[in-house]
């Protein structure tokens, strides 16, 4: 399978889960970021996929909002 066919499957499952989460809302722009360890090197690995059309400003955003959710998550679970 062609990258582009991975990423349109992809896109079409953010779709699904976007509008699970709010009936009607379209997702326009979306980026997924993936960590991965494997035994044939060491170290996490990461993996990056945006939606295709993600204008700069729009991915300096999503990676802005990312950052304030993980730490939210991480004030949460650790208040000190």
């Amino acid at each position: 399978m062609s990258r582009a066919a991975e990423l349109a499957e992809v896109d079409a499952a953010i779709q699904r889960w976007m509008d699970a989460l709010h009936p009607g809302v379209l997702a326009t722009e979306w980026v997924l970021i993936s960590a991965g360890v494997s035994s044939e090197r060491p170290g996490t690995g990461y993996e990056v996929a945006a939606s295709s059309a993600l204008p700069y400003h729009n991915a300096t955003g999503l990676a802005a909002l990312l950052t304030t959710e993980i730490e939210a998550i991480y004030d949460e679970e650790d208040p000190l």
